[in-house]
Order: C-alpha cells, then sequence, then structure tokens
C-alpha cells in the first residue's frame, strides 16, 4: 500500500517507487504505513530543531513542535546598556542607556546611581566621624563605615582650627 506504480515482470509484482509522506515539520517521524498506505506523522518529543531565530541556542523537539532554546548570553556586565539579541543576524547588541536613567552600580556606598554614557555612578555615602586622626572608609560590598586611627605623630588639624599630631586617634595641638 506504500508503493506506487507497482509492475508485473515475469509473472512477479515488483514494488514501484515508495509513497512520499512528508509534512515538512522538523518535530515529526513521517512514514507511510503499510497496512492503509495513509501517511502518518509521529511527534517527536526530542531531538534539534531549528525555530529560524538566530538568537535562540539549542532549540529543540517537544510534542511535535519546535521550541525555542536559551537566548545567547548577550550580557556585557554593563549596568548602562541594553543588552540584547539581533535576531536577523544572531550578533548580541549593547545599546547605552539615556543619560540620568537608574543604575546599579553594585557599590552599597553609593545612591542614587545614575547613567552618565556607558558609566554608572552614585553619590558616595557620608561616613565621615568629624575625628581629622581617623581615616574614613566605606565597605563597598555592605555599605557599612569604617573608621580606622591614623599614625601617633601623624599631622591633623583640631576642631579649632590648630595643627597638631595624632595621638591614639585624638588631635593634639
Amino acid at each position: 500500500s506504500c508503493t506506487l506504480k507497482d509492475l508485473c515482470q515475469k509473472g512477479v509484482c515488483t514494488a514501484g517507487s515508495g509513497k512520499q509522506c512528508v509534512d515538512s515539520q522538523q518535530c515529526t517521524v513521517d512514514a507511510c504505513e503499510a497496512k492503509t498506505g495513509k501517511c502518518v506523522f509521529q511527534p517527536l518529543d526530542d531531538g534539534e530543531c531549528d525555530d529560524g531565530n538566530l538568537c535562540s541556542l539549542n532549540d529543540n523537539c517537544k510534542g511535535g513542535k519546535c521550541h525555542a532554546g536559551p537566548p545567547p548570553p548577550c550580557g556585557d556586565g554593563n549596568p548602562c546598556t541594553v543588552d540584547n539579541c539581533d535576531p536577523a543576524t544572531g550578533k548580541c547588541q549593547h545599546d547605552v542607556m539615556a543619560a540620568g536613567s537608574a543604575c546599579d552600580d553594585g557599590n552599597k556606598c553609593t545612591s542614587s546611581s545614575k547613567c552618565l554614557g556607558e558609566t554608572c555612578s552614585g553619590l558616595s555615602k557620608d561616613c565621615d566621624d568629624d575625628k581629622s586622626c581617623t581615616l574614613d572608609t566605606c565597605d563597598p560590598a555592605t555599605g557599612q563605615c569604617g573608621h580606622q586611627n591614623l599614625s601617633d605623630g601623624a599631622q591633623c588639624q583640631s576642631k579649632k582650627g590648630l595643627l597638631g599630631a595624632c595621638k591614639a586617634g585624638i588631635c593634639v595641638p
């Protein structure tokens, strides 16, 4: 039933060409059922396919349909660019965000971060303890302020404006 133009040759039936059962779907197994001659298209639940989008990787068959795989890794790590993939070319694009767009610079010692070109920066946290004999710092990972005493003898200026030397974290005029 799955052959066409069978011929009798010397008293024997010789099979002709095979019946073409093609549904043009990537995710089916196309066959002819020998008993009935009907075309059958068995859906695949696994196997590679191509969904036609150059921005999807590892497309896979499920239920006879081609499903898009994950997008390519286009992230450039810059919070001031919008990262995407051009489906026509499959190439990553990094469009610069508008000046003044909010961003996250990843530094917990800044706030109100904004984009200026491809640079994300914010206002520095004030960790000043008003002591001239301490080195005031901020830990960018935690946002915690730190105050380390300067070495004894380091030059300082007292609150009254007098020059002095640091001793145990205090400015002595």
